[in-house]
C-alpha cells in the first residue's frame, strides 16, 4: 500500500494486474525473458515491490502492466481474457461473486465498471437472514437500493464508512440544514434513482449496453476449489435471469436502455 501510495496508483487495479502476470507466467504465457528473469509465480511476495516499481516507471513488462488488466489480456491473448478480472476495463476488487451472488450483479452494472463501492451487497447477503448467498432470490432489489443510496451519498459527500453510522435519516436532515430542501428519506432515495439512471444515460451514450453489464468468464464458468463456497459458481442463466430482473426495476429496455 504505501508504495502504490507513493507513486499514485490503485491499490486494488495494482494487485489485481500482479496477479494476472503471475497466472500468465504460470500458463507459460509470459517467458522468464518477459518478465526480466524473475521468478513472477505466486506465493513469491518478495517481487511485488519490483514490480510495483516497474508499473509506476512503465519498464520493461510494467509498461504493459500499467495499460490494466484488460488491454494487458488483449496484447497477451492465448485465452488470457479469460481470467482477466476486470468489468468494463476496472479490475476487480477482493469480493468473488461466487460466494455472494448479488456482488456479482453489482459489479456488472456499476457505471465505472467492477467497483465495490457503487453497492455492497457482501454483509447483507451473508449475514441477513432474508438472503441467500448463492440465491438470484431479491438481489436485483438488493443492488438497485444499495446502488440508490450509494448515488445520494456520493452526492452528498458522505464517506461510505461514516455513513453507516450516520445513516439515512441523518443524511435527510443535514440536507435540510444546508439547502432548505424537505425531503424525506423515500424523496432523497429517487434523488440517487436519478443520478444513477443520469449515469446510465452518459455511459449508454458512449456505447455501454448489456453486452458490457456482465462478469469475467472465470466467474461465470469455473467453481471456488475451496472455502465456504467451495464447488459453487455462478452461471451465466443464474447471471441473467438476475439481470434482467435489475433491468425491469430500473425501468430499462432489454438491452440496458
Amino acid at each position: 500500500n504505501m508504495w502504490c501510495d507513493r507513486y499514485g496508483m490503485d491499490t486494488i487495479s495494482t494487485g489485481n494486474v500482479i496477479g494476472f502476470a503471475m497466472e500468465c507466467f504460470e500458463r507459460d504465457l509470459l517467458s522468464k525473458r518477459d518478465v526480466n528473469d524473475i521468478e513472477l509465480k505466486f506465493g513469491n511476495h518478495k517481487v511485488l515491490v519490483e514490480f510495483i516499481r516497474k508499473i509506476a516507471f512503465r519498464e520493461s513488462i510494467g509498461n504493459l502492466l500499467a495499460e490494466g488488466v484488460r488491454n494487458a489480456a488483449r496484447k497477451i491473448g492465448r485465452g488470457s481474457e479469460a481470467f482477466a478480472m476486470h468489468v468494463k476495463g476496472l479490475e476487480l476488487p477482493a469480493y468473488d461473486p461466487r460466494g455472494a451472488w448479488g456482488m456479482g450483479l453489482s459489479y456488472a452494472t456499476a457505471c465505472r465498471g467492477g467497483c465495490h463501492l457503487k453497492a455492497w451487497t457482501l454483509s447483507a447477503e451473508v449475514f441477513a437472514p432474508k438472503y441467500d448467498r448463492f440465491s438470484t432470490e431479491g438481489k436485483a432489489k438488493l443492488v438497485f437500493e444499495k446502488q440508490n443510496i450509494r448515488a445520494a451519498m456520493d452526492s452528498l459527500g458522505v464517506c461510505i464508512i461514516g455513513g453507516r453510522a450516520i445513516g439515512v435519516e441523518e443524511m435527510v436532515r443535514v440536507l435540510a440544514v444546508t439547502t432548505g430542501w424537505n425531503l424525506n428519506v423515500k424523496g432523497l432515495l429517487k434523488v440517487g434513482e436519478r443520478i444513477y439512471n443520469l449515469e446510465r444515460l452518459l455511459a449508454v451514450r458512449d456505447g455501454i449496453s448489456r453486452k458490457d453489464d456482465t462478469l469475467p468468464p472465470r466467474l461465470l464458468s469455473e467453481t471456488l476449489p475451496s472455502g465456504p463456497a467451495k464447488g459453487i459458481k455462478l452461471g451465466k442463466k443464474e447471471f441473467n435471469r438476475m439481470l434482467d430482473e435489475y433491468y425491469g426495476i430500473r425501468g430499462w429496455d432489454v438491452d440496458g436502455r
